[in-house]
C-alpha cells in the first residue's frame, strides 16, 4: 500500500489538496501518529495481560476501589479529550497542544481498555487483537485500492451510527449472551465501514466531506477511534473470562 496510490483520483479545483505533495505529506503524519498510538495502546494491553502483578492487582477484589477510579477516571478524561479535540478548532490546530492532548487521550483510552481486557483470558484477548489486525489491514488495502469514494456518505455513517446508540439505549438489560454477541458483531460491521468513510476522508476523496490539511489531529483521532471500537467489539464476541 503505497501513499502515491490515492493520485489515482481527481481532485478538484476546490480541493484543499490541489498540491499532490501535500496531499502525500497530510496522509503520512496521520498515519504515523496513528502507528504511534496504537503502538501505545498494544503495549499497554500485552504488557497488562502478561505481567501477573498488575493483571491479579487490577482483578483483587481488595483493590477494586482504585481500578474503579482508574477505569472511571481514564474514561472522564477520554471523553474530556475528545471534545476537545473535535469541538475546539483552535486547540486541535494548535502545536504542540493538540498533540499533548492527543497523548493525553490515547494514555486514558490505553488505560481503561488494558483494565477491560484483564476480566478476559489471555488466549482471548490475543485472538481479538490478531482478528482487528487482520480486518483492519484488509479495510485498510480495500480503502486505498477501491474506486469508491465513500466519504461522501456522511448521512450514513450518522444514521448507522444512531441506530446503533438506540440499540444500545433500548435494548433490554440485562443482556443475554447471544444477544450481546450479536449486538457486538453488527457493532463491529458498522465500525468497520465507519473506518473506511474515516480513511476516505483522510485521503481527500471528496471535496465536500475532506479534511483539511491542518486536520491531521482528527485523522488520526477518528481512525482510532474506528479502530479500537472494532477491537471491544470483537473482543465481546470472541472473549472468554
Amino acid at each position: 500500500m503505497a501513499f502515491e496510490d490515492v493520485e489515482a483520483f481527481p481532485v478538484t479545483d476546490f480541493s484543499p489538496f490541489e498540491d499532490k505533495a501535500i496531499r502525500r505529506g497530510f496522509i503520512r503524519k496521520v498515519f504515523t501518529i496513528l502507528a504511534a498510538q496504537l503502538s501505545v495502546l498494544t503495549a499497554m494491553v500485552v504488557t497488562t495481560m502478561f505481567t501477573d502483578d498488575i493483571r491479579v492487582y487490577l482483578q483483587d477484589p481488595d483493590n477494586l476501589d482504585v481500578t474503579l477510579f482508574l477505569f472511571i477516571g481514564s474514561i472522564v478524561v477520554y471523553f474530556v479529550c475528545t471534545i476537545l479535540l473535535i469541538c475546539v478548532a483552535d486547540l486541535r490546530k494548535k502545536y504542540p497542544t493538540n498533540l499533548i492532548i492527543l497523548f493525553i487521550f490515547t494514555i486514558s483510552s490505553a488505560i481503561f481498555i488494558s483494565i477491560a481486557c484483564t476480566f478476559y483470558t489471555i488466549d482471548s484477548v490475543m485472538l481479538a487483537l490478531g482478528i482487528t489486525f487482520l480486518c483492519c489491514v484488509g479495510i485498510f488495502v480495500f480503502s486505498f485500492n477501491t474506486k469508491y469514494d465513500l466519504s461522501s456518505c456522511h448521512g450514513l455513517v450518522f444514521c448507522l451510527l444512531w441506530g446503533l446508540l438506540l440499540t444500545f439505549l433500548l435494548m433490554p438489560i440485562p443482556y443475554g449472551s447471544t444477544s450481546n454477541k450479536v449486538f457486538a458483531g453488527i457493532g463491529a460491521i458498522i465500525f468497520m465501514f465507519v473506518l473506511v468513510y474515516d480513511i476516505h476522508r483522510v485521503m481527500g476523496r471528496s471535496t465536500e466531506n475532506a479534511l483539511s490539511p491542518e486536520e491531521y489531529i482528527v485523522g488520526a483521532l477518528e481512525i482510532y477511534l474506528d479502530i479500537i471500537n472494532i477491537f471491544i467489539r470483537i473482543l465481546q464476541i470472541v472473549g472468554q473470562r
